[in-house]
């Protein structure tokens, strides 16, 4: 048994596994090793497969269907018989199939929370393509090759006018457009022929599908990311396509394209086979492939040159034109369309995943992943590689915390650091509600914001501050409205504080939204509390008095010199509000000093100003401010003319010898007779503390 064991393992072509396990016998049963997915990534998994070095270890079962296959069956539960140990993806995991744990590489199935460990078995890039000698090929040889913005108008169901609305100069992209509303290779040059561009690719459960939609359109449209437009490709009728899938003769493939073939709808198929077979009998046909398989049949087909501008058109754009190879890809200058290759092991599969992973990534595995048309990983990522396949599986990996896309109006994203079972430092991301006396009114992962002065919520999770009403106010980030306090007023809306009321102003009520004047006969200071009266007897000329120095005495009363209470206005003469004997010093004839002042009919001493005397000739005392009398005449009650002068022609003037010599002698005897007529006829009346007397 030793020899045969020997002799098959030294076959110079591999044999199957299950041959081996045959030839060999029960002691050398191969181990079951499941493995679907990507067609891409297949040639890998057959390579080591068909290996000498695995091929009587392994009873390995290989199944294509698509990256997405592949995720969802590794996915599958493990009892279920479609669940695999390894699937086989030419993309990344999508958010709505698993999580990305925090270690980067270990992902968690969203349906059964399977955990599995991405490996990254090779690089790989997509060649765009026409077939040899047609009329696109042609025209690629006149463009020089194509730029991101023109395989968008190609592949995309987007019309002239939103990809214009995009960002796309189309006057660029398609400088020969002749508007008939059909794609055509000619739009793009004037020597092109005026042949549909009919568009051909995977099937949307290929990695490759997705990874080509990604680049080639609007990446977050593609993927109906919320908040933009869907973006896909413009499908034929499904009718036509299964039609076209069920030929393999290239003559009826040929008589459908030519015949029954719609211009310009995206024609898919899971099977690469198929996309080479219409691409090779459509002479306006385009698609794209993974390098490896394009490689296979290069001699078919002619690879265009991509530049990775997504406005202008290849005649415009400044981005260097690059064709896939194996150095531009490994190299990294065929950046457009470069991707990873991945196969996830199951964690609970790596008892019999072990041995294929590492074989796979030793120097014999390596030059397999070359030999199918690969670029192997380099020496850095292998290291990576290497210390995951030992791992087996992450025990310890845990959820990244995920800030969530959107928070919705009224809530905030919050950020609350813990420490988890492994002794790391994560953070718990979450939405929750504003807080009264903030808001938010977009549906996005920031923070609340303060309501601003004058403004308020009273409630959590409102996206809207509302404004305090007037004879109110309130602070940044208030969750209600204060009354304004009293002597305070806001007589307007949304008011961050209330106004104190000046001096000579109050308010006494709280909420108030305007200031009342303090009322005549009452002031106030801006230290006062409330309008305060004026002393007994006393008023203010005006309302709003602010001091209680504007408190004077009130009509028909004076005060006097330094006085402090108001007395009343001696008989014979008026007193106006404010008259005050402290003003008599002033200059008499400055109207705005009020003083006593006589009434018609009345006269007083300027000296004296207080005496009052009742005129008997009224016209003699006109009234007004003391030692007023008409034509003149002066002293006691208006009674004389001044020394040398007499009364004549009702004015007094100067007198002359014959009026002196009479008056000289006259006067002792006029006096005399006066004094006793006033006596006789005359007692002195009390006023205040002068004496009113009736003078002749």
């Amino acid at each position: 048994m030793s020899c045969w064991r020997h002799w098959l393992m030294a076959l110079p072509i591999p044999l199957p596994a299950v041959i081996v396990a045959l030839l060999v016998g029960p002691a050398f049963a191969a181990t079951p090793l499941l493995i679907a997915g990507s067609s891409t990534v297949k040639p890998v998994a057959n390579a080591w497969q068909l290996s000498a070095s695995l091929a009587s270890q392994y009873d390995i079962t290989l199944e294509g269907g698509g990256s997405s296959n592949g995720a969802r069956r590794v996915c599958l539960p493990r009892d279920d018989p479609e669940h695999v140990n390894i699937g086989d993806m030419s993309r990344n995991w999508k958010s709505s199939e698993a999580v990305l744990l925090d270690d980067g590489y270990t992902y968690e199935c969203l349906s059964t929370k399977i955990r599995v460990t991405q490996i990254i078995v090779g690089v790989d890039g997509l060649a765009v393509v026409v077939a040899k000698n047609s009329a696109a090929h042609n025209c690629l040889l006149l463009l020089g090759g194509l730029t991101l913005a023109q395989l968008r108008w190609m592949f995309s169901d987007w019309s002239d006018a939103e990809l214009l609305a995009d960002g796309l100069d189309m006057s660029s992209v398609v400088p020969n457009d002749n508007n008939n509303g059909i794609k055509e290779w000619s739009d793009l040059n004037t020597e092109c022929s005026a042949v549909p561009v009919n568009p051909y690719g995977a099937g949307d459960q290929s990695g490759t599908y997705d990874f080509f939609g990604e680049v080639a359109l609007c990446k977050n449209c593609f993927g109906q990311k919320a908040g933009y437009p869907p973006e896909g490709f413009p499908f034929c009728n499904s009718s036509l396509i299964h039609t076209l899938e069920s030929y393999s003769n290239m003559t009826d493939i040929e008589h459908f394209i030519e015949n029954e073939r719609p211009n310009n709808c995206y024609m898919p198929s899971e099977v690469d086979e198929k996309i080479l077979q219409w691409i090779e009998a459509d002479t306006g046909g385009i698609g794209y492939f993974g390098f490896a398989y394009y490689s296979l049949y290069a001699a078919l087909l002619t690879v265009a040159p991509i530049a990775g501008d997504k406005q202008k058109g290849v005649q415009d754009t400044l981005d260097a034109k690059i064709s896939p190879s194996s150095y531009s890809i490994t190299d990294g200058s065929y950046s457009v369309f470069r991707r990873m290759l991945y196969m996830n092991v199951d964690n609970e599969a790596w008892n019999v995943s072990r041995s294929f992973f590492d074989f796979g990534f030793s120097d014999e595995g390596q030059t397999l992943v070359a030999g199918v048309g690969y670029v192997t990983v380099n020496a850095n990522l292998r290291n990576k590689m290497g210390q995951r396949i030992s791992e087996q599986g992450n025990d310890q990996a845990d959820y990244v915390p995920v800030q969530p896309e959107r928070c919705w109006n009224g809530t905030e994203l919050k950020a609350v650091p813990y420490i988890n079972q492994f002794g790391r430092e994560k953070v718990e991301y979450s939405c929750e509600a504003c807080e009264a006396g903030k808001y938010k009114r977009l549906n996005t992962p920031t923070q609340c914001i303060l309501c601003g002065e004058g403004s308020y919520t009273e409630a959590a999770g409102l996206s809207e501050c509302s404004f305090c009403s007037p004879g109110s106010s309130a602070e940044e980030g208030s969750a209600g409205c204060s009354l304004c306090e009293v002597n305070t007023a806001t007589n307007a809306p949304g008011q961050g504080s209330c106004t104190p009321c000046s001096a000579g102003f109050e308010a006494q009520a709280e909420g108030a939204t305007d200031c009342s004047r303090c009322s005549q006969g009452t002031y106030r200071s801006e230290n006062e509390s409330q309008c305060s009266p004026c002393p007994a007897g006393m008023t203010t000329k005006f309302e709003a008095a602010t001091n209680p120095l504007d408190c004077v005495c009130a009509a028909g009363s004076y005060l006097p010199v330094q006085g402090i209470a108001c007395k009343s206005c001696p008989e014979g003469m008026a007193c106006d509000i404010g008259t005050s004997m402290d003003n008599y010093n002033h200059d008499l004839q400055a109207e705005m000093y009020n003083i006593p002042l006589l009434l018609p009919g009345f006269s007083s001493s300027v000296s004296d100003p207080l005496n009052v005397f009742k005129c008997l000739n009224a016209g003699n005392c006109p009234g007004g401010r003391p030692g007023s009398c008409a034509f003149g005449l002066t002293d006691t009650a208006c009674s004389r003319c001044p020394d040398g002068q007499s009364l004549k022609r009702g004015q007094c003037q100067a007198c002359d010898a014959t009026g002196i010599l009479w008056m000289a002698l006259g006067i002792p005897g006029l006096m005399a007779g006066l004094t006793t007529m006033h006596v006789a006829v005359n007692w002195p009346m009390i006023k205040g503390n002068k004496a009113m007397m009736t003078a002749v």
